[in-house]
């Protein structure tokens, strides 16, 4: 009896605690933890952790000598994440739960202010955003700040208060991108002077002017792929350059020997030039303003780069006449696909990439003569757009048959994809 009552305590307890642990038999324990990230690489990690949602936002990261700490909720799936970069689980996480969020902080300061300048007057963290931006000393919120007429006689000392907690000079806000051609954004500066920004990632610099120029800080992903592509000896064309979002990792980490960039936006043309100079890769780049079914070159490309959302389509024939006839090459076609809420994504980016492919295939054959192969070998999820709705690259190798001698090289991928985006072969024809 009491070796009976012994094991059913006994197996009691084990399941108390593993239903206290919200974990299934059979399936992996994740570890939190943190993750020690050198500083220099340290805003590219965290950009990632958040795009997975694998930063733990309930606590703070920690500086460490020359490295910063963050919290993670998955020990395992961050440093598969970060795979490539330097890092090291930090077990001494000193980051402190109940440490005050950066919002939470603007609020007490905000509060403390309003105490003294306007008894009464209360603000609601509703009434912060909880989430910025920051591009240098300009921070960048995505939405109006303290817009109750309430505030309008302190408006400009809040200001100030937002700018001394968050550490920056300069504050702006911006709404959706203009529907117009150019996807201009609808920026205002509301604390500070003047608009031109500089923004580092992955080691490029990239300067614009956040009033005429578009900047895809969400593509962090997408930029850290394409700059460990071997790229080595290669002509590329870029037919959406834009300020040089793509053609600076290009040109700057894979070993590319030329690059033609193309764009139509006057205002981009000017922060791209500029930013070619700046990284010192201008000797070999060539930049060819204004409508790319006009401008890009024909026949030379080892490589094209789409990026171009919602849909990178009305380019397909421009980047197909690009590609060199007696070898192809690659095109990296970005497009926004949509998902049914009761299907799974990697489905719809298949059939997507088949479709893809099946086009493109009758384009190469249209434009070169002779049989071509389309197929993708790589898809690429690099963020959500919308509800059932994703931000994804088709890697589509493109080859004359029978199949040349010379062949470019296949690209190489250091960054984790989501399980199972490898797609398969599209159906001929």
């Amino acid at each position: 009896f009491f070796f009976l009552r012994f094991c059913t305590l006994t197996l009691n307890a084990f399941f108390v605690a593993m239903a206290e642990a919200e974990v299934s038999y059979g399936a992996p324990i994740k570890r939190a933890g943190a993750i020690l990230v050198d500083k220099q690489a340290a805003k590219t990690a965290k950009s990632l952790l958040e795009s997975a949602k694998l930063l733990d936002k309930s606590r703070r990261a920690a500086n460490v000598e020359n490295k910063l700490a963050f919290p993670v909720s998955d020990v395992d799936a961050a440093l598969a994440l970060l795979q490539g970069m330097p890092c090291e689980v930090f077990e001494e996480h000193l980051m402190q739960s109940t440490a005050r969020r950066p919002q939470e902080q603007l609020v007490a300061e905000i509060n403390a202010l309003l105490a003294t300048r306007a008894p009464g007057t209360v603000l609601a963290a509703s009434d912060v955003p909880c989430k910025w931006e920051r591009h240098g000393d300009l921070v960048l919120f995505s939405e109006e700040l303290f817009p109750d007429a309430k505030f309008d006689a302190v408006r400009d000392q809040l200001l100030h208060v937002v700018a001394v907690c968050l550490k920056c000079t300069r504050i702006a806000t911006k709404t959706r991108i203009s529907t117009d051609e150019f996807r201009t954004p609808q920026t205002h500066l509301v604390y500070g002077e003047g608009t031109i920004v500089r923004h580092v990632d992955n080691g490029v610099i990239y300067e614009f002017d956040i009033m005429k120029n578009m900047f895809a800080a969400g593509n962090i992903r997408e930029k850290l792929r394409v700059s460990k592509l071997n790229c080595k000896g290669e002509t590329i064309v870029d037919l959406y350059a834009g300020i040089g979002y793509f053609t600076l990792q290009y040109l700057v980490h894979t070993g590319a020997a030329l690059l033609y960039a193309c764009e139509w936006n006057p205002a981009a043309v000017m922060m791209l030039e500029r930013n070619l100079a700046i990284n010192h890769v201008a000797d070999r780049c060539i930049v060819r303003p204004g409508d790319n079914a006009l401008g890009a070159p024909h026949g030379v490309a080892d490589r094209v780069n789409l990026g171009l959302i919602p849909s990178c389509e009305r380019g397909w024939p421009v980047a197909v006449r690009a590609l060199r006839a007696d070898r192809g090459g690659w095109l990296h076609v970005h497009d926004n696909v949509t998902s049914a809420s009761n299907a799974t994504p990697h489905d719809a980016w298949v059939e997507r990439g088949n479709e893809i492919a099946r086009t493109l295939k009758c384009l190469l054959q249209e434009t070169h003569g002779g049989e071509w192969t389309a197929t993708v070998t790589h898809i690429e999820p690099v963020k959500s757009y919308a509800p059932h709705i994703m931000h994804v690259v088709f890697d589509v190798l493109c080859r004359p048959s029978p199949d040349p001698t010379l062949t470019p090289a296949a690209p190489t991928h250091h960054l984790p994809s989501a399980p199972g985006t490898e797609a398969p072969a599209p159906a001929p024809g």
